[in-house]
Formats: C-alpha cells, sequence, structure tokens
C-alpha cells in the first residue's frame, strides 16, 4: 500500500463534497437503498477527508492536490442552492471555482475553458517535478526489501522533526542505498541538493571542503553557477533557502560538526552553544 500511495503523484478534486453535502433529503416512500448509502456515507466523510488531510499535510507522499468547486445550482436541488458548497469542497495546492454545476463540472466543455486549463496546468506542474526528480535521482540496486516501508512510516517522521539525521553501522549493510534512496524521493521538495560521495576522501581546509562541496551543488536539478573564487564561493546563494545536504560516509565527527556549521551560517539552523 505504501508503494502505491508513494507511486500517485498528484489528485484533481471535482466539486468534491469532503465535509459533506447539505441536505440529503427525500419523502420517506420514494427513500431508496441508495440514499440510505448516501447518508452513511455523508456522515462519514468529514472523517474520511480528516484521515486523508494528515496524509497529506504531513507530505509523507508527493501528492500535489488541485480543485474545482461549482458556482451554479443543480437542477432538481433547489433554488440557488449548491449541490456541494465552496467550504466542503475547498481543499489543495491550487483551487478555483467554475460557472458549471455539480453534473457540468467534471465534462470537457472546450480546451480553453477554466476547468480545462486548471487540469493542464496541474499536469504540467507535475511533469516538471517528475523531470527534476530524474535529473538528480541516484543509481541504487533494484531489490530493496523492505525499504519504502522504513523510508515513508519510520525515517519520514524523523526527517519532518529533525534537521539532521544520521545512519551509523557495519560497512555493507546499506546505509549509503539508504540515504541514496531518501535522497531520490525527497529532492524534488527543496531549491539545492547535492549528495557528497565519499566525504572522508575530500581533503584540505575547512574552506577548501567547503568550497569544492559546492561545486557539487545542483539548484533545482541543474549545477550552481560559482559567483566567485573566493574561499567562501557561492554559499551565500543558499542563505535562508532549503537546503538538502547528503554526506556520505563520514570519517568522524569533524564532518558532522561541517554539515553543521553549514546550515548555521547559511540560516538553516540555529545551535544552542549552551
Amino acid at each position: 500500500m505504501n508503494m502505491f500511495l508513494d507511486s500517485i503523484r498528484a489528485f484533481f478534486f471535482y466539486a468534491t463534497p469532503h465535509l459533506g453535502i447539505e441536505g440529503i433529503e427525500a419523502p420517506a416512500e420514494d427513500e431508496g437503498p441508495l440514499l440510505k448509502w448516501m447518508r452513511v456515507l455523508n456522515s462519514e466523510s468529514a472523517l474520511l477527508h480528516e484521515a486523508f488531510s494528515e496524509l497529506w499535510r504531513a507530505r509523507s507522499y508527493r501528492w500535489t492536490i488541485f480543485g474545482l468547486g461549482e458556482a451554479e445550482s443543480t437542477p432538481g436541488s433547489g433554488r440557488g442552492k449548491l449541490h456541494v458548497r465552496e467550504a466542503s469542497s475547498r481543499f489543495g495546492d491550487d483551487y478555483i471555482t467554475v460557472s458549471s454545476d455539480h453534473f457540468s463540472v467534471c465534462k470537457p466543455s472546450d480546451r480553453n475553458s477554466n476547468k480545462d486549463q486548471h487540469l493542464k496546468h496541474l499536469i504540467e506542474v507535475v511533469q516538471k517535478r517528475v523531470e527534476l526528480e530524474r535529473s538528480q535521482s541516484l543509481m541504487v540496486p533494484k531489490v530493496t526489501v523492505g525499504v519504502d516501508v522504513l523510508v515513508t512510516e519510520v525515517l519520514g517522521k524523523h526527517l519532518r522533526e529533525h534537521r539532521f539525521v544520521g545512519f551509523s553501522g557495519l560497512g555493507g549493510v546499506g546505509k549509503t542505498t539508504l540515504a541514496k534512496i531518501i535522497f531520490n524521493k525527497v529532492c524534488a521538495k527543496f531549491e539545492f541538493t547535492c549528495f557528497v560521495e565519499e566525504i572522508k576522501l575530500i581533503s584540505g581546509t575547512i574552506e577548501e571542503i567547503k568550497k569544492k562541496i559546492w561545486e557539487k551543488m545542483c539548484h533545482h536539478g541543474r549545477p550552481v553557477q560559482s559567483s566567485s573564487e573566493s574561499s567562501r564561493d557561492g554559499w551565500y546563494q543558499v542563505f535562508g533557502k532549503s537546503m538538502f545536504l547528503v554526506f556520505d560516509d563520514i570519517e568522524d565527527y569533524r564532518h558532522a560538526r561541517l554539515l553543521e556549521e553549514i546550515a548555521e551560517s547559511n540560516g538553516m539552523v540555529k545551535v544552542d552553544s549552551s
């Protein structure tokens, strides 16, 4: 199930009653099994929506969510009455209302209509993100038993709550592979990304090492352009921005301190010196 949910890139909701539909009524003699089940679904929709929202807010999965809302009353629903009001259908990264009733909101009209352009925009957003992910993806073994569950359920929580996460263990147990899988999954969420393999082999002073790391940095999937020949080089570009930096095969605490210094000097973390 986690692999299935992680493979989803986007949701597009057409006037979906996330918080239920108002006034599902019918004379007792006309009430059939469908209406009864609709009432049950309607009463439980808010709970279903809350469970879905928790997954989305946690950003455990890479979902982009767009939605449409109806702006016209549906025939047979009463004068001026909407089947799904905006308060119930509004949800996601980008939401608009369109001149349609509940039954026509999901029907294609023409390529220039608001609802068709909105769907097109979502596809373009997802396509760009997938291309960005592919441009930064690192090669990993095809057989990674149980890693998807570990990344999404266990490490996902730590990565959201902590700015520094480290793996330790014997050589050959899969630390580098795990780090690469995580990098591939989350790199598209950051403006600056860099995976430094075998950091222990990079020699020099702290400033020289930082310059060599910067030369490996990418900005939205593309190599950065160094702006000067100073020892600090282009690190100022990262100040206050989001960055995902991975040191593979660190040798001692010196490398961990270097990672902390890079984050601290670029306004990404405030370290308590006490």
